[in-house]
Protein backbone atom coordinates (compact mmCIF):
# COMPACT_ATOMS: atom_id res chain seq x y z
CA UNK A 1 0.00 0.00 0.00
CA UNK A 2 3.03 2.40 0.91
CA UNK A 3 4.52 1.36 -2.67
CA UNK A 4 1.72 2.74 -4.25
CA UNK A 5 1.03 6.20 -2.29
CA UNK A 6 4.57 6.35 -3.25
CA UNK A 7 4.53 5.99 -6.85
CA UNK A 8 1.04 8.11 -6.85
CA UNK A 9 2.89 11.27 -5.23
CA UNK A 10 5.61 10.47 -7.39
CA UNK A 11 3.56 10.56 -10.54
CA UNK A 12 2.18 13.54 -9.51
CA UNK A 13 5.13 15.25 -8.95
CA UNK A 14 6.46 14.51 -12.37
CA UNK A 15 3.60 15.73 -13.71
CA UNK A 16 3.44 19.04 -12.07
CA UNK A 17 7.15 19.33 -12.38
CA UNK A 18 6.86 18.90 -16.57
CA UNK A 19 3.75 21.23 -16.66
CA UNK A 20 5.74 23.65 -15.22
CA UNK A 21 8.02 23.44 -18.37
CA UNK A 22 5.59 23.35 -20.96
CA UNK A 23 3.55 26.56 -22.45
CA UNK A 24 -0.09 26.51 -21.95
CA UNK A 25 -2.57 28.62 -23.97
CA UNK A 26 -6.04 28.35 -24.50
CA UNK A 27 -9.42 30.38 -25.01
CA UNK A 28 -12.58 29.59 -22.69
CA UNK A 29 -15.66 32.19 -23.11
CA UNK A 30 -13.39 34.44 -24.91
CA UNK A 31 -11.03 34.88 -22.82
CA UNK A 32 -7.40 33.54 -23.82
CA UNK A 33 -4.97 32.35 -21.04
CA UNK A 34 -0.99 31.94 -21.62
CA UNK A 35 1.26 30.40 -19.26
CA UNK A 36 3.96 31.64 -20.30
CA UNK A 37 6.03 34.22 -23.12
CA UNK A 38 4.22 35.87 -21.61
CA UNK A 39 1.87 35.15 -18.83
CA UNK A 40 -1.37 36.82 -19.23
CA UNK A 41 -5.27 36.48 -19.05
CA UNK A 42 -6.82 38.70 -22.12
CA UNK A 43 -10.93 39.15 -22.43
CA UNK A 44 -12.07 39.82 -25.65
CA UNK A 45 -15.43 41.43 -26.33
CA UNK A 46 -17.98 38.19 -26.77
CA UNK A 47 -19.12 39.90 -30.23
CA UNK A 48 -15.77 39.19 -31.39
CA UNK A 49 -15.89 35.51 -31.49
CA UNK A 50 -13.24 32.98 -31.31
CA UNK A 51 -12.10 31.60 -34.29
CA UNK A 52 -9.45 29.00 -33.64
CA UNK A 53 -5.60 28.82 -33.34
CA UNK A 54 -3.12 28.82 -35.95
CA UNK A 55 0.58 27.51 -35.01
CA UNK A 56 3.49 27.54 -37.76
CA UNK A 57 6.97 27.77 -37.93
CA UNK A 58 9.12 29.68 -40.80
CA UNK A 59 12.50 29.51 -42.02
CA UNK A 60 14.56 32.86 -42.26
CA UNK A 61 17.70 32.54 -44.37
CA UNK A 62 20.70 34.50 -43.63
CA UNK A 63 23.72 35.78 -45.97
CA UNK A 64 25.76 34.68 -43.05
CA UNK A 65 24.58 31.17 -42.72
CA UNK A 66 22.73 32.26 -39.38
CA UNK A 67 19.11 30.86 -40.65
CA UNK A 68 16.81 31.58 -37.98
CA UNK A 69 13.79 29.73 -37.71
CA UNK A 70 10.61 31.75 -35.73
CA UNK A 71 7.88 29.68 -34.20
CA UNK A 72 4.36 31.47 -34.32
CA UNK A 73 1.27 30.92 -31.90
CA UNK A 74 -1.85 33.04 -33.30
CA UNK A 75 -5.29 33.22 -31.98
CA UNK A 76 -7.99 34.60 -33.86
CA UNK A 77 -11.19 36.06 -33.36
CA UNK A 78 -13.61 37.75 -35.52
CA UNK A 79 -17.01 38.76 -36.71
CA UNK A 80 -18.15 37.92 -39.77
CA UNK A 81 -20.36 39.90 -42.38
CA UNK A 82 -22.49 38.18 -44.50
CA UNK A 83 -20.18 38.09 -47.26
CA UNK A 84 -18.04 36.06 -44.36
CA UNK A 85 -15.51 38.69 -44.75
CA UNK A 86 -14.47 39.62 -41.46
CA UNK A 87 -15.93 42.87 -39.97
CA UNK A 88 -13.22 43.34 -36.95
CA UNK A 89 -11.62 41.08 -35.44
CA UNK A 90 -8.75 40.31 -32.58
CA UNK A 91 -5.41 38.39 -33.06
CA UNK A 92 -2.52 37.63 -30.39
CA UNK A 93 0.14 35.95 -32.07
CA UNK A 94 2.94 34.80 -29.49
CA UNK A 95 6.14 34.25 -31.75
CA UNK A 96 9.62 33.14 -30.38
CA UNK A 97 13.08 32.35 -32.02
CA UNK A 98 15.18 29.34 -31.69
CA UNK A 99 18.03 31.67 -31.54
CA UNK A 100 19.25 35.22 -32.07
CA UNK A 101 16.90 37.95 -30.84
CA UNK A 102 13.94 40.30 -32.00
CA UNK A 103 14.86 43.86 -32.81
CA UNK A 104 13.33 46.41 -30.45
CA UNK A 105 11.37 47.93 -33.37
CA UNK A 106 8.78 45.24 -34.45
CA UNK A 107 6.71 47.56 -36.80
CA UNK A 108 7.29 49.28 -39.83
CA UNK A 109 6.33 53.08 -38.40
CA UNK A 110 6.43 54.46 -42.40
CA UNK A 111 2.91 55.28 -43.32
CA UNK A 112 1.70 54.92 -39.06
CA UNK A 113 -1.39 57.22 -38.42
CA UNK A 114 0.22 57.01 -34.79
CA UNK A 115 3.32 55.34 -33.62
CA UNK A 116 3.81 55.91 -30.05
CA UNK A 117 4.56 53.61 -26.63
CA UNK A 118 1.56 52.51 -24.69
CA UNK A 119 0.98 50.89 -20.92
CA UNK A 120 -1.11 47.78 -21.08
CA UNK A 121 -1.35 45.91 -17.33
CA UNK A 122 1.58 47.54 -16.25
CA UNK A 123 4.10 46.87 -19.33
CA UNK A 124 5.05 48.89 -22.15
CA UNK A 125 4.22 48.29 -25.87
CA UNK A 126 5.36 49.43 -29.19
CA UNK A 127 1.80 50.79 -30.81
CA UNK A 128 0.99 51.65 -34.48
CA UNK A 129 -2.35 52.72 -36.19
CA UNK A 130 -2.65 51.90 -39.61
CA UNK A 131 -4.21 51.89 -42.70
CA UNK A 132 -3.54 48.28 -44.81
CA UNK A 133 -4.78 45.25 -46.57
CA UNK A 134 -2.41 42.29 -44.82
CA UNK A 135 -1.37 42.43 -41.18
CA UNK A 136 -1.54 38.94 -40.63
CA UNK A 137 0.79 35.82 -41.80
CA UNK A 138 -0.32 33.98 -44.68
CA UNK A 139 -0.86 30.89 -42.71
CA UNK A 140 -3.75 32.77 -40.92
CA UNK A 141 -5.12 33.62 -44.56
CA UNK A 142 -5.12 29.87 -45.06
CA UNK A 143 -6.27 28.87 -41.86
CA UNK A 144 -9.34 31.55 -42.20
CA UNK A 145 -10.10 30.57 -45.66
CA UNK A 146 -10.92 26.53 -44.23
CA UNK A 147 -13.45 27.99 -41.41
CA UNK A 148 -15.00 29.60 -44.22
CA UNK A 149 -14.01 33.37 -43.02
CA UNK A 150 -12.05 35.78 -44.68
CA UNK A 151 -9.63 38.50 -43.89
CA UNK A 152 -10.59 42.00 -45.40
CA UNK A 153 -8.65 43.46 -48.70
CA UNK A 154 -8.92 46.90 -46.77
CA UNK A 155 -8.62 47.78 -42.88
CA UNK A 156 -7.66 49.89 -40.08
CA UNK A 157 -5.14 48.49 -37.17
CA UNK A 158 -4.75 48.88 -33.54
CA UNK A 159 -1.01 46.97 -33.11
CA UNK A 160 1.00 46.30 -30.13
CA UNK A 161 4.28 44.86 -29.59
CA UNK A 162 6.32 43.81 -26.60
CA UNK A 163 9.33 41.72 -26.83
CA UNK A 164 9.47 39.15 -23.73
CA UNK A 165 12.20 37.73 -21.36
CA UNK A 166 15.89 39.26 -21.06
CA UNK A 167 17.16 37.39 -23.89
CA UNK A 168 14.90 39.69 -25.94
CA UNK A 169 13.77 35.96 -28.14
CA UNK A 170 10.13 36.17 -27.84
CA UNK A 171 7.80 38.58 -29.06
CA UNK A 172 3.61 38.81 -28.56
CA UNK A 173 1.67 40.66 -31.34
CA UNK A 174 -1.61 42.11 -29.96
CA UNK A 175 -3.93 43.56 -33.33
CA UNK A 176 -7.23 44.98 -33.58
CA UNK A 177 -8.81 45.85 -36.87
CA UNK A 178 -11.97 46.72 -38.28
CA UNK A 179 -12.62 46.85 -42.12
CA UNK A 180 -13.17 50.08 -43.64
CA UNK A 181 -16.44 49.78 -45.79
CA UNK A 182 -15.98 52.50 -48.30
CA UNK A 183 -19.90 52.19 -48.91
CA UNK A 184 -20.47 53.13 -45.59
CA UNK A 185 -17.54 55.50 -44.77
CA UNK A 186 -17.34 59.23 -45.22
CA UNK A 187 -13.55 59.35 -46.23
CA UNK A 188 -12.78 58.30 -50.15
CA UNK A 189 -10.92 55.46 -50.69
CA UNK A 190 -7.57 57.67 -52.19
CA UNK A 191 -7.84 60.03 -48.89
CA UNK A 192 -7.48 56.58 -46.89
CA UNK A 193 -5.00 55.35 -49.16
CA UNK A 194 -3.10 58.33 -49.14
CA UNK A 195 -3.48 59.25 -45.21
CA UNK A 196 -0.95 60.39 -43.27
CA UNK A 197 0.01 62.00 -39.96
CA UNK A 198 0.78 65.23 -41.52
CA UNK A 199 -2.14 65.39 -43.84
CA UNK A 200 -5.10 63.89 -41.46
CA UNK A 201 -7.93 66.34 -41.58
CA UNK A 202 -10.07 67.19 -38.21
CA UNK A 203 -12.61 64.49 -39.77
CA UNK A 204 -10.30 61.56 -39.97
CA UNK A 205 -8.90 62.36 -36.45
CA UNK A 206 -12.52 62.00 -35.02
CA UNK A 207 -12.63 59.00 -37.10
CA UNK A 208 -9.64 57.31 -35.68
CA UNK A 209 -10.14 58.77 -31.98
CA UNK A 210 -13.26 56.98 -32.50
CA UNK A 211 -12.05 53.88 -33.74
CA UNK A 212 -9.22 53.51 -31.05
CA UNK A 213 -12.14 53.74 -28.30
CA UNK A 214 -14.06 50.53 -29.89
CA UNK A 215 -10.51 48.97 -29.66
CA UNK A 216 -10.30 50.18 -26.06
CA UNK A 217 -13.45 48.13 -25.05
CA UNK A 218 -13.31 45.22 -27.30
CA UNK A 219 -9.92 43.90 -25.70
CA UNK A 220 -9.80 43.99 -21.84
CA UNK A 221 -5.66 42.67 -19.77
CA UNK A 222 -7.47 40.70 -16.58
CA UNK A 223 -4.07 39.95 -15.59
CA UNK A 224 -0.52 39.18 -17.23
CA UNK A 225 3.10 40.24 -16.96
Amino acid sequence: MRKIAFLILTSLFLITSCSSFMTVRKVDNNVLYSSEGPELLVWVAPDIKYIGNSSNSDLHKSTTGNDLIETADGYIFGEKGTDSVLEKGVIIDFCRLDKGYYLPERFNKEGALISDIKKLNSQYYEHVVCIGGRVIRRDFEKFLMETGAMFPNLCIVDAYARRIGPADKKVIYIYYFEKIDMEKSEISKDAWFNMTRQTMRDQEKMEIDTFLKRSEQSIKFISGD
